[in-house]
């Protein structure tokens, strides 16, 4: 005699095997990531005149992994410094302004340097520039005449 399953055992089965599947990823799949990762770049010093090193902060869009390092940054009016992946969506750089004078320091992120968990490369590119101060390299002094004591003369 042919035992047959139990219809109930039948849809268990078919029920840990539907779990099993959704749980290792399979199934529906849904639709894919086409959807480019974004940069957002602010400064520690925004709004401000940095008169030190600043710290640049990029924020993405959606996590991007370890596919954005140091070397996707350009600085220029700096020295690049410490660059510290905080998550997969945030990264900062210390940024050390020119010595000696005012000026500007800027970071930029040029496209398809980074790309997002769904291998998505970046499509735009983004930029900040940030205004410095670190004092002048002039030496103070007059070069009036004294004509009240006590007067000190620094000639010869």
């Amino acid at each position: 005699m042919t035992r047959r399953p139990h219809p109930s055992a039948l849809l268990a089965v078919a029920l840990a095997a539907s779990v099993l599947v959704s749980a290792c990823g399979g199934g529906d799949v849904g639709t894919p990531d086409t959807v480019a990762p974004t940069v957002a770049i602010t400064s520690s010093a925004a709004g401000t005149t940095a008169t030190g090193p600043v710290t640049f902060t990029f924020t993405f869009s959606e996590d991007v992994g370890t596919s954005f390092t140091a070397e996707d940054i350009v600085v220029s009016g700096g020295t690049a410094g410490a660059f510290t992946r905080v998550s997969g969506t945030e990264a900062t750089l210390v940024v050390t302004p020119a010595a000696g004078g005012a000026g500007t320091v800027s970071v930029s992120v040029a496209a398809s340097k980074f790309t997002d968990i769904a291998n998505n490369p970046n499509t735009a590119a983004a930029a900040l520039e940030q205004s410095t101060n670190t004092g002048s390299t002039a030496v103070g002094g007059s070069t009036g005449t004294c004509t009240a004591a006590p007067c000190i003369g620094f000639s010869s």
